[in-house]
Order: structure tokens, then C-alpha cells, then sequence
């Protein structure tokens, strides 16, 4: 949860920090105003956010692949990696065409989407875990 909230206000941040038009200028920048008047200060606080959201995502979804999979967990971290790959490989391929508002937006929905969905997962361990008997949160 705490990914998805520092992911939020990161990409709250960005919106009214950059340009709309940023990623399709060209290289010489743009002379379009954001919402505030841009600051290095606040890219630089945004990219932290992004990491530091990334690391709860990664430490989390990591920790859950191989509780879920403990006997065989080379396939799952295998197709994890894969999927991961193809979804950065589509983002790098739409940001040359899409403004900056509808690359948040994508991140948004899906970030949220991706976090309801984990926690479905999640909860439905720790139920198959409380019905065998065991404690989900010792392990």
C-alpha cells in the first residue's frame, strides 16, 4: 500500500511539475508552462518517490512469488521477469506519442489495478494458510 500511495504522489507531483507535451518535444525542450513553475527540486523528489515506490512493489511481489512457489520458484520469478520486460518494452515504445497526462493516467490504472490485484492474491494465501492450520504472518 505504501507503493502505491508514494507512486501516486509522485505521479501528482510530476503532472503539475512538467509540461504536458514533455516527453514528445523535441530535444531542444519545450516552451509550454506546467501547472507550477517547474523545479529541479521536485523532479529530483519525484524520482526518489519513484524508486522508493518501486522497492516496496518489488520487495513485496518478490517475497509473495516465492512464498507461493517455494518447491519450483525459477518459472515463477522466470514469468514475473518476462511479464515485467514486455510491459516496459510497451512504455518505452507509447511514450515517443503519448502526452504526459495519458502516460499517467496508464500508470495509475494499472498501478492501481496491479495493487488490488495483489492484495486478492494475498488475502487468498493467508486464507489457504489459515485453513491448513498454519500462521501466514510467521513465515
Amino acid at each position: 500500500m505504501l507503493g502505491i500511495v508514494v507512486h501516486f504522489i509522485a505521479f501528482y507531483l510530476i503532472f503539475f511539475n512538467m509540461p504536458n507535451n514533455a516527453p514528445i518535444a523535441p530535444m531542444e525542450g519545450t516552451d509550454d508552462v506546467a501547472y507550477m513553475i517547474p523545479s529541479k527540486e521536485v523532479a529530483i523528489f519525484c524520482s526518489f518517490l519513484l524508486g522508493l515506490g518501486d522497492s516496496c512493489f518489488n520487495t513485496q511481489l518478490l517475497s509473495i512469488l516465492g512464498f507461493l512457489y517455494s518447491e519450483d520458484s525459477a518459472p515463477a520469478f522466470a514469468i514475473f521477469k518476462f511479464v515485467q520486460s514486455i510491459c516496459a518494452a510497451v512504455a518505452y515504445f507509447y511514450s515517443n506519442y503519448f502526452l504526459l497526462q495519458w502516460q499517467l493516467l496508464i500508470m495509475v490504472v494499472v498501478g492501481f489495478f496491479g495493487t488490488i490485484t495483489f492484495f486478492a492474491v494475498e488475502w487468498e494465501a493467508a486464507a489457504a494458510l489459515a485453513a491448513r492450520g498454519s500462521d501466514y504472518s510467521s513465515i
